[in-house]
């Protein structure tokens, strides 16, 4: 089950479901997440990581959600929310770079 799914039927989520204003709009929510569940399921998706860039792309995803917490959840100054979200787009291109076969990133390499 996805965290979104499971997240959908959450013990709150179903307190909130008892009053009759709400009930619908969730019922149709919850559904609508079963359904998008099962269709990215059938996706034929596959990502090949090389095993010698795991470590390193779990430590810049570490790194990455910290960040992002910290962008997104609390207040910053403008000089500091600039800062993060120029270092936000770094470390994912980063990341991306750190999944990308092999044989793209020895074209990227210099000499």
């Amino acid at each position: 089950m996805s965290l979104a799914e499971q997240s959908s039927r959450s013990t709150s989520i179903e307190m909130v479901k008892k009053d009759l204003s709400f009930r619908h709009i969730i019922v149709v929510l919850q559904k609508e997440t079963s359904r998008l569940y099962e269709e990215i399921k059938r996706f034929p998706l596959k990502l090949i990581i090389p095993a010698g860039r795991l470590d390193v792309n779990i430590e810049l995803q570490t790194v990455l959600v910290d960040m992002m917490q910290k962008y997104y959840l609390e207040t910053c100054s403008a000089e500091f929310t600039t800062i993060f979200r120029y270092s936000l787009e770094k470390l994912a291109v980063s990341r991306d770079t750190c999944c990308a076969p092999t044989s793209i990133l020895s074209e990227l390499e210099w000499n």
